[in-house]
């Protein structure tokens, strides 16, 4: 099972969607994860080419036709039975674009229950701001145990925590028991996932390039609770497509429960 977070950029800042919707749609493709948690998607991806092209492979958690949306809507394969979903604003975050949207799964094919949480932590800077990611990081655990005692399963969370592996709210999912997969995975990389906010060049499109920074610099993470699990492999994408698109790299990693 491949499980992929991608920061897709909200045009919050006057960077069209139709202008980088095409990109996405080309790293999605391509990368063809089973579970994709994309954040940021204001009302302009949601009703864009791109969520109208992934729903013709994917069942989707949190689209709607009215405001306030979900900015972090959960895509899942069709072949996935769905058990549970739900969604919850973060407490404590003064931001209605901040929260977690979460499904338990069946794989009928394996035999297999596990469930997914997407989610965007509070993003400014400064101590009071990591107390806020505390409080994020506190909330999403509480949900992932809930999920994983309830039905047996591991829970998998991922999504922009806009929080390095050193910060405080990091550290919360350590002591509370989770493992990030990069720590298990067999094969991966280590580079940060962001790399700046792509420019707008004399051609109309957006451009970028990567970073060279490592892991230690990186914002976007898949951890898990419970379960036992096996990780081949944890990439982070660094296409043209998925640097030009967006200033997050794509983080995907392939898990055998």
């Amino acid at each position: 099972m491949r499980i992929m977070t991608s920061n897709i950029w909200g045009d919050y800042f006057g960077n069209p969607v139709e202008l980088r919707e095409d990109q996405l749609f080309n790293v999605f493709k391509k990368y063809n994860p089973d579970i994709l948690g994309v954040q940021e998607a204001r009302m302009s991806f949601q009703k864009s080419k791109l969520f109208k092209k992934l729903g013709e492979e994917y069942a989707v958690i949190g689209v709607s036709d009215y405001e306030p949306v979900n900015h972090e809507p959960l895509f899942y394969k069709k072949k996935y039975k769905l058990i549970e979903s739900g969604f919850e604003y973060l407490l404590d975050t003064p931001d209605l674009t901040k929260g977690i949207t979460y499904a338990v799964l069946f794989d009928e094919e394996n035999n297999k229950k596990f469930a997914v949480l997407n989610t965007h932590f509070w993003f400014k800077g400064g101590a009071e701001h990591d107390l806020i990611r505390v409080t994020n990081a506190k909330q999403i655990i509480s949900r992932m145990k809930y999920l994983s005692d309830k039905y047996n399963c591991p829970s998998f969370m991922f999504g922009d925590l806009n929080c390095f592996i050193t910060s405080e709210a990091y550290k919360t999912f350590l002591d509370n028991g989770l493992t990030p997969l990069y720590d298990i995975a067999i094969v991966k990389e280590n580079k940060t996932t962001y790399h700046g906010y792509p420019q707008r060049g004399e051609d109309g499109f957006y451009h970028s390039t990567m970073s060279d920074r490592g892991r230690e610099f990186a914002f976007d993470h898949i951890l898990v609770y419970g379960g036992e699990i096996k990780v081949s492999n944890y990439i982070v994408v660094e296409d043209q497509d998925a640097l030009d698109a967006t200033d997050h790299n794509p983080v995907f990693a392939d898990v055998i429960i």
